[in-house]
């Protein structure tokens, strides 16, 4: 008897271990896409100035691994098995060191400075990081500010604030990882523009290049 009731116990289990799905918890990164054109490592740096890329400042509620979903105005809830692969405050500061070492805006930009005191430094605030879902519809938003700092005078030389909304053509986390990923790489290239411009039209700015 004690045998049958064993056996039985056992079927039950292994019936209800093959019943069961497997939920996976899948993770996302934000990387934006290498220059297409590999030359521009080559080319000298615009000016000999240096920049320091401080840590980018995440808000509270977007700032750890959890992937923040947005139904209401005010109301934020997070994906239980959908997670960033990196907190975004860490992988967002390599992207943006990244960039702008292949735009070759300076004569050095990193985030590791030392003993060297930096000419400039970046710094980049993030608000929003989250899907928005309306009308059955996933959005990617992202609120992004950046400030390059002149170290000498401690002025704000350029400010340049985006704030974006990407509608997904359907409910895909992938797409919205990879659209969250565009979108910052556009909104770099406009600061990478707006940097070349002010370095370009500053008397005090001697580029790096020899004549």
């Amino acid at each position: 008897m004690k045998k049958i009731l064993l056996f039985l116990l056992f079927a039950v289990f292994i019936w209800n271990g093959c019943g069961r799905k497997t939920i996976l918890r899948k993770y996302y990164v934000i990387e934006i896409p290498a220059p297409a054109d590999s030359v521009i490592l080559d080319k000298p740096p615009l000016t000999e100035k240096t920049c320091e890329i401080l840590p980018v400042s995440v808000a509270p509620p977007f700032a750890n691994t959890r992937i923040a979903l947005r139904k209401q105005t005010h109301e934020i809830t997070y994906y239980v098995n959908h997670r960033w692969a990196v907190k975004p405050d860490e992988v967002i500061t390599q992207q943006i060191e990244r960039h702008l070492q292949q735009q070759r805006i300076f004569s050095l930009a990193t985030s590791r400075f030392w003993k060297l005191i930096p000419d400039y430094q970046l710094k980049t605030e993030i608000y929003q990081l989250e899907a928005v879902e309306e009308n059955g519809k996933l959005t990617a938003h992202l609120h992004i500010d950046f400030s390059l700092v002149d170290t000498h005078s401690r002025k704000v030389v350029i400010y340049f604030s985006a704030n974006r909304f990407e509608p997904l053509p359907k409910k895909n986390m992938n797409l919205f990882a990879d659209a969250l990923s565009n979108r910052l790489s556009q909104e770099l290239h406009t600061l990478s523009q707006k940097m070349t411009v002010y370095f370009q039209n500053s008397p005090g700015n001697q580029s790096a290049e020899k004549p």
